[in-house]
């Protein structure tokens, strides 16, 4: 009699190949997930090497770094005549503008229409690990704010030698961030020295216009602020130091870092919030500039302030802090773009101090990487 052969898996045979299957992929799904990451990286990295690339022959170009504009939703308009953009030293719009012609995107840069302006992507400024090209959209409206981007220069705060000539205590209000000194707004320095926080809305002058602003990053504010009156624009001087060349990076280029990826509420990627509305052709604004008054911060950590200012009273992604710290979505860090065109990554964990460092030009202190 011949033996019939069998046809088919057994049900515990097919539980078990199953089974197998599926801790072959758990195994193999965060590797993958890993592969994905480690490509988004390379990408981000690379782009902000072209946008550091960008800065320099913008500098060679202009004989100075770009600047980072003037205030909040300036109009192009404004800040150009015969269809030609005002230089960096003049230019409301801030430094993701202003490198435009270096970025291959010659194009954007002869618009002369703030709408349209504001509503034409540049790719290169979005990173792949956080989101695609992106229209950041109003909650409460729907109305589309602009394209938005993913990185932004750093105004650096005083380090420990410059905070003691200004009669700063540099452990309590900046290290520590004391509840009872200005520095736990964030914001006394990023319009300028001796500048109290305020946003300027359309056609309001900064507030330091009085005062002789000092800024110890690469990028800076510009120095003039021009608005709509009369048919023309009014113009005011601003009264602050108006270029930063190569000789003044006095610290070096290769370390002093001066845009590096910024932080983003990770449940808002694509609705807009104070700090990433206007998007890439945004002036001075926590769009496109960010500070070194709190440590980087990932995306997914929503209570900076427990890194940042210990006595605020909202610790939550609203806080101030969230609008001026840098970070990204990587989980281990961020990348920073140098002035001397390299871009290195940043650990989260970063010493402050030595962070604080990194981004200030002139402090005669070493950055840590």
């Amino acid at each position: 009699m011949t033996a019939v052969g069998r046809q088919a898996f057994t049900l515990v045979e097919l539980l078990v190949v199953i089974a197998i299957i599926g801790i072959l992929v758990a195994l193999l799904l965060p590797a993958v997930q890993a592969a994905r990451e480690a490509a988004r990286r390379t990408q981000c990295t690379s782009q902000l090497k072209n946008i550091a690339l960008g800065c320099i022959n913008h500098h060679d170009t202009a004989g100075q770094f770009p600047t980072g504009g003037i205030r909040s939703f300036p109009q192009i308009e404004a800040y150009s005549e015969g269809g030609k953009p005002f230089g960096a030293s003049d230019q409301g719009l801030g430094w993701a503008f202003q490198i435009l012609p270096f970025l291959e995107e010659g194009a954007v840069y002869g618009i002369n229409s703030t709408d349209q302006l504001r509503n034409t992507p540049v790719a290169i400024y979005n990173c792949p690990s956080r989101r695609g090209v992106t229209q950041a959209v109003d909650a409460n409206s729907g109305a589309v704010t602009g394209y938005v981007s993913d990185y932004a220069a750093v105004n650096a705060i005083p380090a420990r030698g410059q905070a003691s000539e200004l009669g700063v205590d540099f452990d309590a209000d900046i290290l520590n961030h004391n509840s009872g000194s200005s520095w736990c707004n964030t914001g006394r320095y990023f319009w300028g020295f001796n500048a109290a926080w305020s946003s300027p809305g359309v056609g309001t002058p900064p507030p330091n216009r009085s005062v002789k602003s000092q800024y110890n990053g690469v990028i800076i504010q510009s120095g003039l602020f021009r608005s709509a009156f009369g048919g023309g624009f009014a113009s005011l001087e601003m009264k602050h130091e108006p270029r930063v060349t190569f000789a003044k990076v006095t610290d070096g280029t290769s370390k002093t870092a001066m845009i590096a990826e910024k932080r983003v509420d990770a449940t808002r990627y694509q609705q807009s919030s104070w700090y990433d509305d206007r998007g890439w052709s945004d002036g001075w604004d926590p769009d496109t500039v960010r500070s070194s008054v709190c440590p980087p911060t990932p995306d997914s950590e929503l209570d900076v302030s427990l890194r940042g200012c210990q006595g605020n009273a909202t610790p939550s992604s609203t806080c101030p802090q969230a609008g001026m710290a840098m970070g990204a979505a990587h989980p281990a860090g961020l990348n920073c773009a140098y002035a001397d065109g390299s871009v290195h990554f940043l650990n989260y964990d970063v010493d402050f101090e030595q962070y604080i460092n990194l981004f200030n030009r002139r402090d005669g202190e070493a950055g840590s990487l």
